[in-house]
């Protein structure tokens, strides 16, 4: 093996390490936008219907948190064994995978192996019999920048061809209204005044509403002269009533 010079050293030190701090700063860019597409894909589920609702909730959560949510959208919005159900486990897989090189990268810190011509990524303190390392050739950072890209694309394509939604099947939306409907009439009261079906609870209230004006014509004193002051029954053979026959 030939030696390096000091200046062999500190020159493939140094284009090493810019190169894969490029890639790292690119890594930061994606998946900064792959995080906002989940967070995207999480508040416009149900077509949008909990936006406001879910905005808030889904800002303050992170990135494992989304994914968690995501998981439970799915479960619970396809049906089992279906390929929609696969492909998006499959991502929120891939996903997971990511996150955790991704978190180790940002946590721990960073060493350059000229010789090897890798980077080291390091995690734990010197003094700590955990310290572990991880070494990564400039094409193994690419494919993961490629990788945070194409789970984007990913994820969009699924949103696109697979919204998830909660629905049921025609059919079952028909027994599902029918039953309603028997349920519903089963529990209706016919007015007394008409042939109207109202809801036990407000069959009062329509009877004051929609009849009260029947009521008066068909009371006792339908057929009495009323008086021309009040309206109230007036003397009979007269125009008023006693009150106003003062």
């Amino acid at each position: 093996m030939r030696k390096w010079t000091e200046a062999e050293v500190t020159r493939g030190r140094c284009e090493l390490e810019f190169h894969a701090a490029t890639l790292l700063g690119q890594m930061v860019f994606e998946f900064s936008r792959l995080d906002m597409a989940l967070g995207l894909c999480l508040v416009w589920v149900d077509g949008g219907k909990w936006l406001e609702t879910l905005t808030e909730t889904v800002m303050e959560e992170n990135f494992h948190t989304r994914l968690t949510r995501l998981e439970k959208q799915v479960l619970e919005r396809t049906p089992d064994e279906s390929e929609v159900r696969t492909v998006y486990l499959q991502w929120i897989t891939d996903a997971n995978r990511l996150r955790a090189v991704r978190n180790e990268w940002i946590h721990g810190r960073w060493g350059v192996d000229h010789i090897a011509e890798k980077v080291v990524n390091v995690i734990g303190l010197p003094t700590s019999t955990q310290q572990r390392s991880t070494a990564y050739g400039l094409a193994e950072l690419e494919a993961t920048l490629a990788q945070m890209i194409e789970l984007q694309h990913v994820l969009g394509r699924l949103r696109e061809k697979w919204p998830l939604q909660l629905h049921r099947p025609a059919e079952e939306e028909g027994a599902i209204r029918a039953l309603k409907n028997s349920a519903d009439q089963s529990r209706l009261e016919k007015c007394s005044q008409c042939t109207a079906l109202i809801r036990p609870d407000r069959l009062a209230k329509h009877i004051r509403k929609a009849h009260a004006k029947k009521s008066l014509t068909t009371s006792p004193f339908s057929g009495i002269a009323r008086c021309t002051v009040c309206n109230f029954p007036a003397i009979p053979g007269d125009s008023v009533c006693f009150t106003h026959a003062r």
